[in-house]
């Protein structure tokens, strides 16, 4: 049999295999409670030529993304819930927030930065690093339904769905020191 023209590793990506990083200062809980990830779609959108009977395509000229979507599990004290919530009411209204709280520290936090960048990084089958997305500025544009049920007998964790655009997104696939690139809390 010839050797194949492509790399040799035909590992299929586990699904389970990834890890989602944000500034946990802020995000903590969403960052720890989150479950799943729909990657967004990529599209540009070709310019029609005519030309005889027909047109052609051309290329376009902008990159159109579709939205990170985030399926986060409910904690019991409504954290990951309360730390989205409350960044989508700061960029309507910051008097709407009362005296933000920082899981981390344990005190009032002064500034939360509008705009936050959201890691995505792939893992091997032997939860390795692989490759990862790196999101920028992305800001939460809707938090999904809370299904409250009290006929529900299972014991599968309640989860809802959080929303995200972004200006863009890098695929690093060089390992890099992740706790070098994320803001640290200050050292007491």
């Amino acid at each position: 049999m010839a050797s194949l023209t492509c790399d040799d590793n035909l590992n299929p990506f586990q699904p389970t295999g990834f890890r989602v990083i944000i500034d946990r200062r802020h995000y903590g809980h969403v960052q720890y409670f989150t479950s799943k990830i729909n990657h967004p779609s990529v599209q540009n959108q070709s310019n029609e030529t005519a030309f005889k009977r027909t047109s052609v395509p051309l290329p376009g000229n902008t990159v159109t993304y579709g939205e990170l979507q985030l399926e986060v599990i409910l904690d019991q004290d409504f954290l990951a819930y309360s730390e989205l919530y409350n960044w989508m009411l700061r960029h309507v209204n910051i008097e709407q927030i009362q005296n933000p709280f920082d899981p981390v520290k344990g005190t009032i936090s002064d500034e939360i930065p509008t705009y936050c960048d959201i890691y995505v990084q792939a893992l091997t089958a032997h939860n390795n690093f692989n490759l990862e997305f790196k999101y920028i500025d992305c800001i939460p544009v809707s938090v999904g339904d809370i299904q409250f049920d009290a006929q529900n007998t299972a014991v599968d964790p309640i989860t809802f769905s959080a929303s995200f655009r972004f200006s863009y997104f890098e695929l690093i696939t060089e390992r890099t020191d992740m706790i070098q690139r994320l803001p640290q809390p200050p050292r007491t």
